[in-house]
């Protein structure tokens, strides 16, 4: 897996010399694991205490605009694998960053297949001391 920090404001890759913005990568970074095991789970409770209230959920075949929906569609999610690569992270505001990643998606939603490669784009917010996602989008790249 590649790690690379992006700074927001000037789109210039960033040296891991800054411990703060190591942090906050390591954070969530380890906050994304636990969201995306959670998924594979069907752990309701990481779900909903891994995003925000207002969170919006876009991917080809569903739009979720809050996290109660989210939460509601859970049961139709029958994932069976989740794997990520090239992560960047973007460093927007100390509270903010924008998450960009290759995923590997194998499974359905309901009746449908939903396999397959994505780039995906979830923007994290701190909130009450923790790092939740607010918005997840995912869009399906190749065959």
């Amino acid at each position: 897996m590649a790690l690379v920090l992006v700074h927001g404001n000037t789109g210039q890759f960033h040296s891991f010399n800054n411990e703060a913005e190591q942090t906050i990568q390591m954070e969530i970074n380890g906050r994304l694991k636990r969201l995306n095991n959670a998924y594979l789970t069907h752990n309701r409770a990481i779900v909903r205490d891994s995003m925000t209230s207002d969170h919006v959920t876009i991917t080809p075949i569903v739009y979720l605009g809050s996290a109660a929906e989210v939460l509601e569609s859970m049961e139709n999610y029958q994932i069976r694998e989740y794997q990520t690569e090239d992560e960047e992270f973007r460093i927007l505001s100390p509270v903010t960053v924008l998450v960009n990643y290759k995923a590997h998606i194998h499974g359905h939603f309901g009746s449908k297949d939903i396999s397959g490669d994505f780039r995906v784009s979830a923007l994290w917010c701190r909130q009450n001391g923790f790092w939740k996602e607010a918005c997840y989008q995912e869009t399906k790249i190749g065959n």
